[in-house]
């Protein structure tokens, strides 16, 4: 598994209320892993310039064909504006995630953690693939 480091683009104001949404995307054939790891990269970009983000990072594991994007926005507003950040392609799924949580943070717990992410999705989706 191949973590990348969170990435704040705008610091949170103090006592303010954030959305985190943690996204698992999935491809289907261990030929698309290289196309996939492109495909980071152009969610980094796409991330980097969006409207309303806060931070990011994004977590591969590339034996089992994912990706997860944890992100906090600042409001639902801005979360529901950015859209599809990956453009369709023959060896994936689809250009949409295959789940998505949501739920909201104050400043004081800014950046949330991997452990934290990954331990709600295992409630969220009993016995689907969580790292």
């Amino acid at each position: 598994m191949a973590g990348l480091r969170w990435q704040s683009l705008v610091l949170p104001d103090v006592d303010r209320e954030y959305v985190v949404v943690l996204s698992q995307y999935a491809w289907l054939t261990h030929v698309a892993t290289l196309g996939r790891l492109s495909l980071k990269r152009h969610l980094q970009e796409h991330l980097r310039v969006a409207h309303g983000l806060l931070g990011y990072s994004i977590w591969t594991v590339l034996r089992r064909k994912r990706f997860y994007v944890l992100a906090v926005w600042e409001n639902e507003q801005a979360r529901l504006s950015f859209g599809a950040p990956i453009p369709q392609q023959r060896h994936t799924r689809s250009d949409e995630p295959t789940w998505f949580i949501e739920w909201r943070i104050t400043s004081e717990l800014y950046p949330p953690t991997w452990h934290e992410a990954f331990a709600k999705a295992t409630v969220e989706f009993p016995g689907k693939l969580v790292p």
